[in-house]
Order: structure tokens, then C-alpha cells, then sequence
């Protein structure tokens, strides 16, 4: 080793008491601690990059359950299910624009009476 031997990572000096070799690359201690761990993350990133790619083809059908009314699951193309979908939107939709009866309180007979009680009377309704 001559006096102008300079590590790989930092670029500086390197003197004979902080020497570390590395495949013919020297290094001060901690630089050579800090290069490893890079290389490290840099392969892991690699990796992980690798691992997380999406999928080229997206599956055709899903597999469709309802677990509330034991219905059993059944295989449903992407077409069909928005379909599905949108009919029962359309159910609710229509629903909700149906307007309620209004029948009266049964007690007195008056007419806009609605929720839990007669608003005349106080019967339960």
C-alpha cells in the first residue's frame, strides 16, 4: 500500500489502521460498513421490485359469495357482475322514489301523521 490509496466509496485517503479490501476495492471501516449495507438495499430493491410487478393478465371471472344469505359463491365474468350490479342500483334507486302511504292515526283520524306517535293525539302508531 503507497500513501495515495483512496476508498472506493468516499474517495478519501485511506491510512494502514482504517484499511479494509473489498474485490481490490479499499475502504475506510465505516465506508466499507455503509457500502455493504447499500448494495444490500439496492439488491433488495431489485428484488421487491420484481415481486411487486402487476400481473400481464387480469383475471376473467370472480369469485362471488354472500355470506349473509348462505347464497353459495358462483363464477361471474366482469360483464355480468356490473350488470348485476347495476340492476340492483336500479332496484334501490326506485325504492327510494317510491313515496310512503300515509295511512293516519288510526286513534283520531289525522292525517300527516308520521314516525312513532300522533302528533294530535300522542297515539302510538
Amino acid at each position: 500500500m503507497n500513501g495515495g490509496d483512496l476508498c472506493h466509496r468516499c474517495g478519501k485517503r485511506v491510512y494502514a489502521a482504517e484499511l479494509r479490501r473489498y474485490d481490490g476495492m479499499i475502504f475506510h471501516c465505516r465506508c466499507m460498513s455503509l457500502w455493504s449495507k447499500e448494495q444490500a438495499e439496492k439488491d433488495a430493491a431489485a428484488r421487491n421490485a420484481e415481486y411487486m410487478k402487476k400481473p400481464d393478465v387480469s383475471p376473467a371471472y370472480y369469485r362471488v359469495g354472500d355470506p349473509t344469505t348462505g347464497q353459495q359463491a358462483r363464477m361471474l365474468s366482469g360483464e355480468e357482475e356490473r350488470a348485476e350490479m347495476a340492476a340492483e342500483k336500479e332496484k334501490q334507486k326506485a325504492a327510494e322514489q317510491k313515496p310512503a302511504e300515509k295511512t293516519g292515526c288510526p286513534a283520531c283520524g289525522y292525517k300527516d301523521a308520521h314516525g312513532k306517535f300522533c302528533s294530535e293525539c300522542g297515539a302510538k302508531l
